[in-house]
């Protein structure tokens, strides 16, 4: 018996095949997506010839190549390794109110992110890792907030004390919000990457207002397309000069955000100001603030970092930091959560996506007692990209040249003769 071919035992009838055939074979006995062949139906005259039925001898080589090609990948499966992660945690996502009912840059959300394990149950001092990101941006139709599409809002990574992380949020534009999450023991067992998905429809004050101002600038179209069809020596020239006034006074005017509304700190340039830290002392212990950089800019995230050390200069364990960032010209919280610093610290980046000053306000609560701080940290404004302006405008335009054709075709109208 030579060492190069495949012998099956005499009693079953059948022939040898060299290695390099039953190759040959089992790449043209498999098919593209990894299935077998099936020899009746695709080739039955092939099939009936070499069957035992037919007189003659079934050679059964490709198949045994194929049983044991099958065989070993099983095997495989079964004992590889997972790619991703070696825990089985998973997070589920919850808003209050629901998605549907929720008004961007309106409604304050009450968003719960829960760990559990693989039955379902909700597992304390859970690990957990976010990023949460904004719609992407529309070809066609801008959000009241052009320079936060597309760009990174929040993440945070730490240890949850009671297995869920909740906050109080107002997300600041329509679209689909994409939240990745991962949830473990520990920073080293974290689960397979998870995209989390929460898509938000426009603000009903902003459609209504929207509409309000198509209607009033479609008039305005209307109105002078009837006068200048009316052809009156000297109306013509007047009635072009203020359609045109009513254009660009309209287009370059009205922009339904205020992310860019001028502000008295709009020159500065958040990206070059220095980081800071705030502390207060309070109980024997001492509560830090950190930002980087020093200022907020809409479209930019910023580093923040909590901690709370005792008289010592240790790390104090198990505290918990009550967050909320106010803003202070609408007087209302945009964010507000609690994060658990096992350690004694906790760390969040954040994006603040309006132009104005915020208050960062504090409260560090542990075994020893309480400790709060605020701060006062200013948000740089960013007028909206140019692309942006000249599409408004040409929309704009567009709308009131369509008015004006319907006050053309008002005025050439037939009209009935009263006898």
């Amino acid at each position: 018996m030579k060492n190069s071919k495949l012998f099956y035992p005499p009693s079953q009838k059948t022939m040898g095949l060299p290695v390099d055939e039953c190759e040959k074979l089992l790449r043209r006995d498999v098919r593209p997506h990894g299935q077998a062949r099936n020899f009746r139906t695709d080739n039955p005259q092939r099939f009936d010839s070499r069957s035992e039925s037919a007189g003659g001898k079934f050679r059964k080589g490709p198949r045994a190549c194929l049983w044991g090609f099958h065989f070993v990948l099983i095997l495989s499966l079964l004992f590889s390794v997972p790619a991703f992660g070696t825990s089985n945690y998973t997070v589920d996502l919850t808003t209050d109110p629901v998605a549907s009912n929720i008004g961007p840059d309106r409604d304050t959300v009450h968003v719960t992110l829960t760990a559990k394990d693989g039955q379902g149950n909700i597992v304390p001092g859970a690990y957990i890792k976010i990023h949460m990101y904004a719609p992407l941006r529309n070809a066609f139709i801008s959000t009241d907030f052009p320079w936060v599409e597309n760009t990174h809002l929040m993440e945070y990574e730490g240890y949850l004390s009671n297995g869920v992380l909740a906050f109080d949020y107002i997300f600041p534009i329509r679209g689909q919000y994409r939240i990745d999450v991962q949830a473990g023991a520990d920073a080293a067992s974290l689960s397979e990457k998870k995209s989390l998905h929460l898509s938000l429809n426009e603000n009903k004050v902003e459609v209504r207002n929207i509409w309000i101002f198509i209607s009033i600038l479609l008039g305005f179209g209307i109105l002078a397309g009837f006068i200048i069809s009316r052809g009156a020596k000297g109306r013509v020239r007047e009635a072009v000069i203020a359609t045109l006034a009513i254009f660009l006074t309209l287009g370059f005017t009205y922009f339904p955000s205020n992310a860019y509304a001028q502000h008295e700190h709009q020159a500065m340039n958040a990206s070059n100001v220095p980081s800071f830290e705030e502390q207060a002392s309070a109980n024997g212990m001492t509560l830090s603030f950190a930002m980087n950089p020093g200022a907020g800019k809409v479209g930019m995230i910023n580093d923040l970092t909590f901690s709370v050390k005792d008289a010592a200069g240790q790390p104090v364990p198990n505290t918990v930091f009550e967050v909320a960032f106010w803003h202070i010209e609408d007087d209302k919280p945009i964010f507000s959560t609690q994060l658990f610093g096992k350690q004694g610290s906790a760390n969040l980046d954040f994006q603040f996506f309006d132009g104005a000053e915020h208050e960062v306000r504090v409260t560090a609560s542990n075994a020893a007692g309480k400790v709060q701080l605020t701060r006062t940290v200013e948000v740089e404004a960013i007028h909206p990209p140019m692309p942006v302006k000249v599409k408004t405008l040409l929309y704009f335009i567009f709308i009131a040249f369509i008015g004006i054709l319907i006050g053309f075709r008002l005025q050439a109208a037939p009209r009935l003769k009263m006898s």
